[in-house]
């Protein structure tokens, strides 16, 4: 690693600034089967979005969903379209 802060401190630093990550569930594991083919998304794409859904986040950026599509209360942002992303 080239920083100078040893990976597991860098981690503390993250985690005294965010939430800790959801664990994955059966429920999670679920909606997102059920949100795979809704929003033809991938399976692990859909496990994100079910994730950011569950964990309340209002936005999700991704260059590789689709820019402004809401789920669940969860806007999917691209920070690289074109013209800007909505809600930024």
């Amino acid at each position: 690693m080239p920083s100078s802060t040893p990976a597991p401190l860098a981690v503390e630093d993250v985690l005294a600034l965010v939430d800790p990550p959801l664990a994955l569930t059966l429920d999670l594991h679920a909606a997102a089967r059920l949100l795979a083919p809704m929003n033809q998304h991938a399976f692990y794409d859909a496990l994100i979005v079910a994730a950011a859904v569950e964990a309340g986040c209002d936005r999700l950026y991704s260059e590789d969903l689709q820019n402004g599509r809401d789920i669940g209360g969860t806007t999917i942002i691209n920070p690289f379209a074109p013209g800007g992303a909505p809600g930024n």
